[in-house]
């Protein structure tokens, strides 16, 4: 699909006044007018409907950053933060409803915080993720009306144990053989996956078993008790046991560590020096003890640059956007929508919510002209013939409709159709809302 995004460079205002913010302000409305110009000018032919996947530039979040420093030294990069905050305000005035004072200010504070780690922490509030998202796109980015975005952007999440599912101690049965022990770390992941699976649903699940371990090399059999296998948010993290002769070789007393903080320290020097057949990108999953703690922590490190170093805690999530032409200061704005799939329901389903398509719906979709959907089977070129495609207009305006409802939803959707034969005709359809 050809690309529809376009990136647009704001001048930045000459202060010669002396408010500097009002300056600022004067300098935005005339960029504002700039903007919309070449938006109407130069909107792509994406189809409606289409989703194209774009990651966010780490960079652009330092236009989040509004704090002032009264360092001397940093006057440049205040003055940029107060053109920051003037960009801003005036985006926060588009909002609907309107962001008071205090609502401002409490945003404000967070942003400062996203651009600082350059992340947005897991903790943060959606409203917080989608304006601050929201307001990069509606300066850096224009598309066609009805295009739909889905912003991947950097999130701190780090990998920890937040809910235990299950404690379990392997019987002979589980080892799948004549053997009652596990040697292969393979086996051992394709057991817990296989096992718990469909148990876990979120980041940070996790599991805690009890197994009997057969090291080859030492033909040493050993009994380990409450390992924690974490889910990562796609598989599950399946650790190695950090031995008795590893502790010691780190220089410690005994198997296990004082903190979790020694643990990772030591580790990396320790790692980097006796894996030296270790490619970059490599990584090592250790359980480890802690003293007077009664469960094993996990360790990650990542082979990087010659060394292993603490595998970081950024992942990345996605969010997806829609760019609407609407009344407001800017004319267009990006809207932050769920990721919601329609698909057909069944033909006796119960509905739950009905919606009949409105001018503004036929356009947002791309059907403004004749304001429905085009079946006619001699104009095959009509986007909406395929039904993929016709779903995913629908969903368009759906999305945006229902974004509060929940997964499951049932709508049942009235909308014109034409062809030859019958001319304009109004249709009812049942949409399911799936993720």
């Amino acid at each position: 699909m050809k690309n529809f995004i376009y990136t647009l460079l704001i001048g930045g205002a000459v202060l010669t006044a002396c408010d500097p913010l009002e300056d600022i302000n004067d300098e935005v409305e005339q960029n504002v007018a700039a903007m919309q110009q070449l938006q109407l000018e130069r909107s792509s032919q994406t189809k409606a409907g289409d989703v194209e996947k774009m990651t966010l530039p780490v960079a652009d979040l330092e236009m989040l950053n509004t704090s002032i420093s009264e360092d001397p030294k940093m006057s440049k990069d205040n003055k940029k933060h107060l053109e920051n905050k003037a960009y801003l305000e005036s985006f926060f005035d588009t909002q609907d409803p309107k962001l008071t004072t205090e609502e401002r200010e409490a945003l404000y504070a967070k942003f400062n915080s996203i651009a600082k780690y350059k992340s947005f922490n897991a903790n943060l509030d959606d409203k917080t993720i989608s304006l601050a998202i929201s307001s990069i796109l509606a300066k850096n980015f224009y598309a066609k009306a009805g295009v739909l975005l889905e912003i991947v952007y950097p999130e701190y999440n780090p990998l920890k144990k937040s809910n235990l599912v299950d404690t379990y101690t392997l019987v002979d049965e589980d080892y799948g053989g004549k053997y009652t022990s596990f040697s292969d770390k393979g086996y051992l992941s394709n057991f817990v996956a296989k096992k718990y699976g469909d148990q876990v649903s979120q980041r940070g699940d996790y599991v805690l078993l009890s197994y009997t371990w057969y090291d080859k090399p030492t033909k040493e059999t050993t009994k380990y008790k409450d390992v924690p296998f974490i889910y990562d948010g796609s598989t599950f993290i399946t650790p190695s046991i950090l031995s008795s002769d590893e502790y010691y070789g780190m220089k410690q007393s005994y198997a296990n560590f004082s903190s979790i903080g020694d643990a990772e320290a030591l580790m990396s020097i320790y790692f980097t020096n006796k894996d030296i057949y270790a490619k970059e990108g490599d990584v090592l999953v250790k359980a480890v003890k802690i003293y007077k703690e009664d469960n094993y922590a996990i360790v990650r490190l990542k082979y990087t640059n010659g060394a292993y170093h603490i595998l970081g805690d950024t992942v990345f999530a996605g969010k997806h956007f829609v760019y609407l032409q609407g009344e407001t200061a800017y004319k267009f704005k990006w809207l932050a929508i769920p990721n919601y799939n329609f698909v057909k329901a069944d033909a006796d389903a119960t509905v739950n919510k009905t919606y009949k398509f409105t001018d503004a719906d036929y356009t947002l979709v791309g059907n403004g002209k004749y304001k429905n959907f085009d079946m006619e089977p001699t104009h095959d070129m009509a986007p909406e013939q395929d039904e993929d495609t016709f779903l995913k207009m629908m969903g368009m305006v759906l999305r945006i409709e229902f974004a509060t409802e929940p997964v499951g939803t049932v709508i049942e959707v009235t909308y014109n159709e034409y062809t030859k034969a019958t001319k304009t005709v109004e249709k009812k359809i049942k949409l399911k809302m799936t993720l």
